[in-house]
């Protein structure tokens, strides 16, 4: 009883020390940080001024059709976002990335494997490779059973491990897969805005050219009541023919518009059907004018770069660049060993089993093996990549590359010289 629980107690305090190891381990790489931008002077005193005072950023990020009060748009926008095949596979991979965050995240977590196993036994009577000693090997409980008997054999064993994440390798890589999986959600966010903006633009061009063909019948409609007045001038001597010849060819002008922009308009339309998803000539809309159907929205006063921050693409590169950074601490982890803790408990019963159960414990150990410094070196220098082009400054471009400029000179040798003539 006092093994028992003295084996209790060492694995409690093998847990805690685990954690605090965990909690407290040398975390590799460093912390992604915004660089810092210089403001001009000008956009300070710009900011200071009475534009400040009606700063604001009430534009909402997400259904900012809603602004314009109509309820056409709005049913537009949620099919075209319903139908969309870009739209669902681009949810989906939102979804897959998620998975991927709990996936890199799972080794922060002891991970329990149980198996257990059941046979019956029959001991032979014609033979000793029952009892375990005809064929060399170990004797098993069968080996205290008599000729001809049968017994039942319960075998189970529960193994339980957790990798100590000293150096924060695991830590790392879950910080670089929840990065990740921001950058595709951001990608998914730049093709829905894509569609609701080509929905919209579509939806304004209709309503557009419903205005453009109602003032191109009411241009018409004056010009023919000015070809009647001067038709009617003209016979009785106070207008030329050659003003009734104007006024015909503005008519003709006037009603040859018309067939043009109910053409453009059946295109815009067959557009907008494609984009939500409908058959064709299933989505039918009243002409009316666009002021009639649109509430213009105010539109708030901010800087310029909480605009560019709401951007899906300057978003998704940020969080490409969080994960870049992330990446460069896990591979620096990998040149340190690993620290796996174990616990293992494997109970046997059967009634001629000397011992009625068996516990093995394993302490935390080291794991370092062939580390294989010259791959690990190659990953760490393939994760600083992506930050390579924030290192140079703007004038480095100018800066004549020594390599290049000699692979340039090697090249023009090679072509001026005999052998390549």
């Amino acid at each position: 009883m006092k093994r028992v629980t003295s084996r209790r107690q060492l694995a409690i305090s093998t847990v805690l020390v685990m954690l605090s190891l965990s909690a407290s381990g040398c975390l590799q790489g460093s912390n992604y940080h915004r660089p810092p931008v210089e403001t001009p002077a000008d956009w300070t005193r710009m900011a200071s001024g009475p534009l400040a005072a009606g700063a604001t950023d009430t534009m909402p990020e997400a259904d900012w059709w809603q602004a314009f009060h109509n309820q056409e748009l709005t049913q537009f926008v949620e099919r075209a976002l319903a139908q969309n095949h870009d739209v669902r596979r681009a949810v989906s991979r939102v979804l897959e990335g998620r998975a991927s965050v709990t996936t890199a995240g799972a080794g922060l977590y002891p991970q329990l494997n149980v198996q257990g196993s059941y046979s019956n036994i029959v001991v032979s009577k014609n033979t000793l490779a029952g009892l375990g000693l005809a064929t060399g090997q170990q004797p098993g409980p069968q080996v205290f059973a008599k000729p001809g008997s049968s017994f039942d054999l319960w075998n189970g064993a529960a193994d339980l491990r957790w990798e100590l994440d000293v150096w924060g390798r695991i830590r790392r890589g879950m910080e670089a897969a929840s990065a990740d999986a921001q950058a595709i959600e951001q990608d998914a966010r730049a093709i829905a805005l894509t569609l609701i903006g080509d929905v919209g633009q579509s939806y304004f061009r209709i309503r557009e050219l419903d205005e453009q063909i109602e003032i191109a019948q009411r241009a018409l409609t004056l010009r023919r009541d000015s070809l009647d007045i001067i038709t009617k001038r003209a016979s009785v001597g106070l207008a030329s023919d050659l003003d009734v010849k104007r006024t015909e060819v503005l008519v003709a002008e006037s009603a040859g518009q018309i067939p043009d922009l109910t053409r453009l308009r059946a295109v815009e339309l067959h557009r907008l059907e494609v984009l939500t998803g409908s058959a064709p000539g299933s989505v039918v809309l009243a002409p009316t004018s666009l002021r009639k159907v649109i509430v213009q929205p105010e539109i708030p006063v901010g800087l310029p770069s909480k605009l560019l921050e709401r951007r899906p693409d300057i978003l998704q590169a940020e969080a490409s660049l969080v994960a870049a950074n992330a990446r460069i601490g896990q591979a620096r982890a990998y040149f340190f060993p690993i620290l796996p803790g174990s616990v293992r408990r494997g109970p046997i019963s059967s009634p001629h089993c000397p011992s009625r159960g068996r516990a093995a414990y394993k302490a935390p150990s080291s794991q370092t093996g062939s580390r294989e410094t010259a791959r690990i070196s190659v990953s760490v220098h393939r994760s600083h990549s992506p930050f390579s082009w924030a290192g140079p400054t703007s004038r480095d471009w100018r800066r004549p590359n020594p390599a290049i400029n000699k692979c340039w000179k090697v090249t023009n040798r090679r072509s001026c010289s005999p052998s390549a003539k």
